[in-house]
């Protein structure tokens, strides 16, 4: 997707910094990454679960979780998921869990309908919730289903994980 994540993160005030390979090298002086994924699940990278163990903050969005993305995941959780390609996984009514850190924000609080879409899936993908590290807090789930979690975050180490199979690009400037 052509999403401008770097314009949305300046937005919020942040310095944005290109980053072409996910080595040790190019992780060790950033607070945060963001990760988009697409149609793929994220590959193994001793350096990137190194970096947040040692405290980088990283979002990873992938449309298309399987089975296969948990153990590539920072800290491997043992994640049960399912996605569009391989099950038709698509729900268009998401809905933000009361309390969670992704329900407010700078862009102000959002509501059960911000994240639907009728021309699309607003998640395809999930996890189930017995599934999440433990401690993991779900973000948004199905909205049918709320042990459909389509987004949550985890700590690993010293830093914090958010695992997302959300349609985010629809959302932004771009996608």
């Amino acid at each position: 997707p052509n999403s401008d994540y770097a314009s949305a993160a300046t937005a919020l005030g942040h310095t944005t910094t290109p980053v072409t390979s996910l080595d040790a090298a190019s992780l060790a002086n950033l607070d945060g990454l963001i990760v988009q994924l697409c149609a793929a699940s994220p590959a193994p990278n001793a350096a990137l679960n190194s970096a947040v163990s040692a405290g980088l903050a990283v979002i990873i969005n992938s449309r298309r979780p399987t089975i296969a993305s948990s153990p590539n995941l920072p800290g491997a959780p043992a994640l049960v998921t399912t996605n569009f390609g391989e099950t038709g996984y698509c729900v268009a009514d998401v809905t933000p869990v009361n309390g969670s850190p992704a329900q407010s924000g700078p862009g102000g609080i959002l509501s059960d309908t911000d994240l639907d879409t009728a021309f699309n899936c607003a998640a395809s993908g999930m996890a189930t919730s017995a599934s999440l590290p433990a401690g993991s807090i779900p973000f948004v789930v199905n909205a049918t289903n709320a042990s459909e979690v389509n987004s949550f975050g985890y700590t690993h180490g010293n830093g914090s994980v958010v695992f997302t199979a959300l349609q985010f690009q629809g959302f932004l400037t771009g996608g």
